[in-house]
C-alpha cells in the first residue's frame, strides 16, 4: 500500500514537472526577425551543454557497472532529478523571498544564496531517498550513484531554463553565458553537490557516522551557497571550495570502490 502511494506521488510530481518544463513557450513567442538567430543559438548552446552532460552520464554509467549497480538507477535518477526538484525549488524560493520581503527582513545576496542552497540540496536528496526506497536499494554505492544522477538531471534542467531565459531576453549573450558560466562551472556543480549530500545522508541515517555525515551535508550546502553568492567576483574562493568538495567526493568514491572491488 505504501509503495503504491509512493509510486503514485512520484508519478504525479514527474507529470507536474513535465508540464512546468514543456509549457514554457518563451522561445516560441519571439519576433520573426530574430527567430532564425535564436533557434540557431538554442541548438548551438544545447550542443555545448551536451558536451558535459553526455560524458558525465557515461562516467556515472561506468562507475555503476564497475560497482555492479542496477543499470536502471542512473536513467531513473536523471529523469527524476530533471523533472521533480527544480520546479518545487523554484516555488519554495519565490515563496521564501516574498515572505521575507513582506516581513520587512532585508534579503541579502548571501542570505538568499544560503536559502537556495538549503532548499535545492534538501529537495534533491529527498528525491534520492524516495527513489532508492521505491527500488529497495540502500547501500552506500546506491546513494552515490543516485545522488550524482539526480544532481546531473537537475543541473541539465537548470542549464536549459537559464538558456531559455537568455535566448528570450538577451539572445546574443546566451552563447557567452553558456561558455563562461555553465560550462566553466559544470565539473563541481549539482552532480557533485548531490553526490556528497547523498553520502552525508547515508552516513547519518544508515552508517550512523553522525559527525562525518553532518560535515558532508554542511559542506555540500555551503559550497552551493558560496558559489551562488560570489560566482561573479570570487573566483579564487569558488575554486578552493570546489576543489575541497571534489576531494571529499573522491575520498568517498575511493572508499566505496575499494569496498566493492575487494569483495
Amino acid at each position: 500500500m505504501k509503495k503504491s502511494i509512493s509510486l503514485y506521488l512520484i508519478f504525479a510530481f514527474l507529470m507536474t514537472g513535465m508540464l512546468e518544463e514543456f509549457s514554457n513557450d518563451e522561445v516560441f513567442t519571439l519576433s520573426s526577425k530574430q527567430a532564425s538567430l535564436q533557434v540557431s543559438l538554442v541548438f548551438l548552446c544545447l550542443g555545448l551543454l551536451l558536451c558535459y552532460t553526455i560524458p558525465f552520464a557515461l562516467g556515472i554509467k561506468y562507475i555503476s557497472k564497475r560497482w555492479q549497480v542496477t543499470a536502471k538507477l542512473l536513467p531513473l535518477s536523471f529523469v527524476c532529478g530533471y523533472f521533480i526538484p527544480g520546479w518545487i525549488a523554484g516555488e519554495c524560493n519565490d515563496a521564501t523571498d516574498q515572505l521575507l520581503k513582506h516581513s520587512g527582513v532585508l534579503v541579502t545576496n548571501i542570505a538568499s544564496s544560503l536559502e537556495t542552497g538549503v532548499v535545492e540540496e534538501m529537495l534533491k536528496v529527498l528525491v534520492v531517498i524516495w527513489l532508492l526506497s521505491l527500488l529497495g536499494l540502500r547501500l552506500k554505492k546506491h546513494f552515490m550513484i543516485a545522488g550524482m544522477g539526480v544532481g546531473l538531471g537537475f543541473q541539465f534542467c537548470e542549464d536549459i531554463d537559464y538558456l531559455v531565459g537568455f535566448i528570450d531576453h538577451h539572445p546574443l549573450h546566451a552563447l557567452k553565458y553558456t561558455l563562461a558560466d555553465r560550462l566553466s562551472g559544470c565539473l563541481v556543480s549539482h552532480m557533485i553537490y548531490s553526490g556528497v549530500m547523498a553520502i552525508g545522508v547515508y552516513e547519518i541515517f544508515y552508517a550512523h557516522h553522525y559527525k562525518r555525515g553532518i560535515f558532508y551535508v554542511l559542506t555540500a550546502i555551503l559550497s552551493h551557497a558560496l558559489y551562488d553568492a560570489i560566482a561573479d567576483y570570487g573566483a579564487l574562493f569558488i575554486v578552493l571550495s570546489g576543489a575541497f568538495l571534489l576531494l571529499i567526493w573522491y575520498q568517498s568514491y575511493q572508499e566505496i570502490d575499494q569496498a566493492v572491488t575487494t569483495h
